[in-house]
């Protein structure tokens, strides 16, 4: 079915925009975009006074954790429902609805069980709401490594060739991959790497034998220079520790990324949520993500994600993760909402399909009733969201 929602449009994926659009929908994707007096033939909600944008793109959630507020009630959570598949993918569907009615309408999933592939499935196919899912399944990690207790534990190169084999077997979309420890894993050290450059290479190699990109986990410096010398295309996280857990820029670790045009992952989590509004927060945010603001300046390419099911991350804040951003990065709203829109689906390989309001992209958009280029706060409160051509809150049709 033909129908059209006639709004202001501020924000087309690329560029700003202040014009009274129309936009005609047509199934799962856009067919046309233009002004009202041009506008073919079909049913418009009339939506003058609110603001349209294109859905947003968050690169990294976990939709099986429970966002819970310590790191250990996280792992609890999540080892307790895994003991129960069914628990563990109600959770996940709940956390899916949460995220795409906060206007995320494409996520990736950076370590999950391979019961989410489901999830994917029935989001693809209509028979639950949420956004349109990228899934890498179960992390390659070490024995006790992080996330050693829901991931893929390897100990050489035949057993790190098995995984990403097995992982591509059961359909997964890239492979994640934990290069260094992480503070949810207090068995492991965020401040050193996990793994050598030459058996990251190796789960390279073998992920592109099946064509899949490779996202790395990696906190320090040297877990960082290795994601690079072995050729993995995203690094998440990267907050450039040293082994004394203080940050250190390192100008040619970053002038390689940019060279190889590796993405680095900016991680607006809970944590640093959690500085909004508090004294000296801003400071604190612009601190810590020092090493991105410098990795932008000297042309890397910088995604941001959420990190959503991590300790206090809620998959509704993302609204909060741009602000956090914005405040770290030092940028207005518009090239934050590029980032988020255009800029993460080229990353993503989705280019051809999500991050614009074009004609002949799928369907997802924004609605706001506040202008979000005047205050990125204004997403936190969308009026409705609609993704693969359907209206998540089912406010002007399902």
């Amino acid at each position: 079915m033909r129908r059209g929602i006639r709004a202001r449009l501020v924000f087309d994926g690329y560029t700003r925009q202040d014009w009274d659009a129309v936009v005609v929908l047509e199934g799962d994707r856009i067919l046309w975009v233009g002004r009202p007096e041009d506008a073919p033939a079909c049913p418009i909600i009339d939506l003058r006074g609110m603001f349209l944008l294109p859905g947003l793109i968050d690169p990294h959630v976990h939709l099986e954790w429970s966002a819970a507020h310590t790191h250990a009630g996280v792992r609890a959570d999540y080892l307790r429902e895994a003991a129960k598949p069914p628990e563990l993918a109600a959770r996940a569907r709940l956390n899916a609805l949460e995220l795409v009615r906060s206007g995320v309408t494409t996520a990736r999933d950076c370590g999950s069980s391979h019961q989410l592939l489901k999830l994917r499935e029935d989001i693809a196919q209509g028979i639950v709401g949420g956004p349109d899912l990228l899934v890498c399944g179960p992390p390659i990690t070490k024995k006790r490594g992080h996330l050693f207790w829901m991931g893929q534990v390897i100990d050489g190169r035949p057993s790190a060739e098995r995984a990403v084999r097995e992982a591509a077997a059961a359909g997964v979309d890239g492979i994640k991959v934990i290069a260094s420890g992480g503070f949810l894993t207090p068995e492991s050290s965020p401040f050193a790497p996990q793994f050598t450059a030459s058996l990251l290479e190796c789960i390279q190699a073998t992920a592109n034998e099946s064509g899949l990109p490779v996202v790395a986990h990696a906190h320090d410096v040297a877990s960082i220079q290795r994601c690079v010398d072995a050729g993995i295309g995203t690094i998440d996280h990267g907050l450039f520790y040293g082994r004394d857990g203080r940050q250190r820029i390192v100008k040619p670790v970053l002038e390689a990324m940019a060279t190889a045009d590796v993405a680095l992952g900016l991680s607006g989590s809970g944590t640093l949520r959690s500085n909004l509004g508090a004294e000296g927060g801003i400071e604190r945010i612009a601190s810590t993500l020092a090493p991105h603001r410098q990795a932008r300046a000297q042309g890397v390419r910088v995604l941001i994600h959420s990190d959503a099911g991590a300790h206090a991350t809620s998959f509704g804040g993302f609204a909060e993760t741009l602000r956090v951003a914005q405040v770290g990065l030092g940028l207005q709203p518009e090239a934050i909402l590029r980032i988020v829109t255009s800029g993460a689906a080229a990353a993503l390989g989705l280019g051809n399909r999500a991050g614009a309001i074009r004609a002949g992209m799928r369907a997802d958009l924004v609605i706001t009733r506040a202008d979000p280029l005047v205050d990125l706060a204004n997403l936190a409160a969308v009026e409705d969201v609609i993704a693969r051509g359907r209206c998540v809150r089912q406010n002007y049709w399902t």
